[in-house]
C-alpha cells in the first residue's frame, strides 16, 4: 500500500497520469508475485482497482480491509496445488504439498 501513496500521490492529479501511474502500480504489485500465476493475475487486476479507489478517495484503510480479505477469499477457494499455498519467488518453486 505505501507504493500507492507514493506513485498515485507524487503525480500530479490529472486524469491522465492518475490512469498512467494506476497501470504502473497494479503492474509493479502484480510483478511482485512472480511466477505465481494466479497471484499475479489476481494481485494485477486488484490492485488495478485498489489504486484508482485510492486515487478518487484518498483513504487507504477499506483498501488494506479488502485486500486482506481477498487473500484469505483466494487462500480458502482455490486449492493449494494451484496457487502453490499464496508462495511466490524461489519459495513457489521449492513448494511441495504434504
Amino acid at each position: 500500500m505505501v507504493h500507492e501513496l507514493w506513485l498515485v500521490g507524487c503525480l500530479p492529479a490529472i486524469p491522465r497520469a492518475i490512469v498512467l501511474s494506476s497501470l504502473l502500480v497494479a503492474i509493479m504489485f502484480g510483478a511482485a508475485h512472480i511466477p505465481n500465476p494466479v497471484l499475479m493475475a489476481a494481485t494485477t487486476i486488484g490492485e488495478l482497482i485498489f489504486s484508482e479507489a485510492f486515487a478518487r478517495h484518498r483513504n487507504i484503510w477499506p483498501l488494506a480491509l479488502a485486500h486482506t480479505a481477498g487473500a484469505f477469499l483466494i487462500a480458502a477457494v482455490a486449492p493449494a496445488s494451484l496457487i502453490h499455498n499464496m508462495r511466490v519467488g524461489p519459495g513457489y518453486y521449492f513448494y511441495r504439498m504434504r
